[in-house]
């Protein structure tokens, strides 16, 4: 999908998704859950769309709006929202040029920042 091109509503597939569950969740490699959607393993992502359409599991976002729509591709209907990231730092500052909210940006900047803002 060329993204500046073209909408995501029937458009674009997941390749891969991450889920942090928290540092409370025992799993076995630690909180973080990399699903592979590609090539081999295209569709592994359906076997967490009950999670996803859990209304009572909240969920982060970044570009919810988005993802949303990409989702809806593979019949997946996304409950549960908590946030959008990207907002969240347009919100925190709105000063930054728009190319400065992309995941990159955002992430770099907090990951250097993160327990400054936190505590």
């Amino acid at each position: 999908m060329e993204v500046k091109e073209q909408s995501p509503v029937g458009n674009g597939k997941i390749l891969s998704a991450q889920l942090f569950c928290g540092p409370n969740i025992p799993l076995p490699d630690g909180p973080l859950i990399f699903i592979d959607n590609f090539a081999d393993s295209t569709d592994l992502i359906l076997e967490f769309k009950d999670y996803f359409e859990d209304k009572e599991y909240k969920k982060i976002w970044f570009n919810y709006g988005f993802d949303r729509h990409i989702f809806d591709n593979h019949g997946i209907s996304l409950q549960g929202f908590a946030g959008d990231v990207m907002h969240m730092a347009r919100l925190i500052d709105s000063s930054r040029e728009p190319q400065e909210y992309s995941l990159d940006k955002v992430s770099k900047y907090y990951q250097k920042n993160f327990f400054s803002i936190l505590f």
